[in-house]
């Protein structure tokens, strides 16, 4: 008999490509800086898990964003809203918390995400990488089928 083999991995890098999709989105959002942003991400990332080692990870994201060239004005994580999506929840901390004058939500989970915002009358605009049609009319807004052209969408929404 053949001993018990164990395979382990590393999750964020190894089985999901966040850098990719990290470098790839900034890419669409801000052209000519994808790399870059990464570098700086990379760079801070290990500089905040350095000076906090038992930091959550959640928190780790936080402040590595913050500290990026590129500002991010607000994280809001499932567990700070104490639920997950499509549960108003998150939407609601978000709207407490930050008291958007002018909101736009994008999202590529049909499910998850545009359908709460469409009920909490959210503009919207379905990032449609899959290529699916939607199973009711009116809750898509806008539709891309990635993140090219979405600084001219959130724009005219």
């Amino acid at each position: 008999m053949c001993p018990m083999r164990w395979v382990t991995f590393d999750c964020f890098g190894t089985l999901v490509d966040w850098r990719h999709g990290l470098r790839t989105s900034a890419e669409l959002i801000a052209p000519g800086r994808g790399e870059r942003l990464l570098e700086a991400y990379n760079r801070h990332e290990h500089a905040v898990q350095t000076e906090s080692p038992a930091l959550r990870y959640r928190h780790v994201l936080a402040e590595t964003l913050r500290r990026l060239p590129v500002p991010f004005d607000a994280v809001v994580t499932a567990e700070d809203a104490g639920d997950y999506k499509p549960s108003l929840t998150h939407f609601t901390t978000f709207r407490r918390v930050h008291e958007p004058a002018a909101w736009v939500h994008v999202a590529q989970s049909y499910f998850h995400d545009l359908v709460p915002a469409h009920r909490l009358g959210l503009r919207r605009i379905w990032i449609n990488r899959l290529g699916e049609r939607a199973p009711d009319g009116g809750v898509v807004q806008r539709e891309l089928p990635d993140l090219r052209g979405l600084l001219g969408a959130v724009e005219s929404a």
